[in-house]
């Protein structure tokens, strides 16, 4: 798969609390023939986000460092809340630390892949491509 890869049915959740990665993500979502792509700027945001049955989201690119709620405490919402139609929609971490204890910490929720910021706009296309076709990273591949 490579960026020419019809996108335009793939529904995205950008959550990122910084506002000039949020756009830069959006603009490459766009350029990228994203369907449609929703911003929010922190995870209290996404979770209404996830809780409006209007929203069909195939993908969550979801940042983890962020005030009030951050993206783990969305990630254990979305994977164990009663209250959320998809336990399992792929989710692909944003993050500006590539620690090893934080990526492993985020595995254990059943994340697709994760993306050291800046991101690129082949790492992008890349990563939606790997959430939307393989099951969630393994941890054990990790250690």
């Amino acid at each position: 798969m490579n960026g020419k890869q019809d996108l335009s049915k793939v529904s995205v959740l950008l959550v990122e609390d910084e506002a000039f990665m949020r756009r830069l993500i959006q603009r490459m979502l766009e350029d990228l023939g994203v369907g449609e792509i929703v911003l929010a700027q922190d995870g209290g945001e996404a979770v209404q986000y996830i809780l409006n049955n209007s929203y069909a989201f195939t993908l969550i690119l979801l940042d983890l460092e962020m005030p009030r709620v951050n993206g783990f405490e969305v990630l254990k919402y979305l994977r164990s809340a009663p209250d959320v139609g998809n336990h399992d929609l792929p989710v692909v971490i944003l993050t500006g630390h590539a620690e090893k204890e934080r990526v492993v910490q985020a595995v254990q929720y059943g994340i697709h892949g994760y993306l050291v910021k800046p991101v690129s706009k082949a790492d992008l296309i890349s990563k939606i491509n790997r959430a939307m076709t393989k099951p969630p990273i393994d941890a054990s591949h990790l250690k």
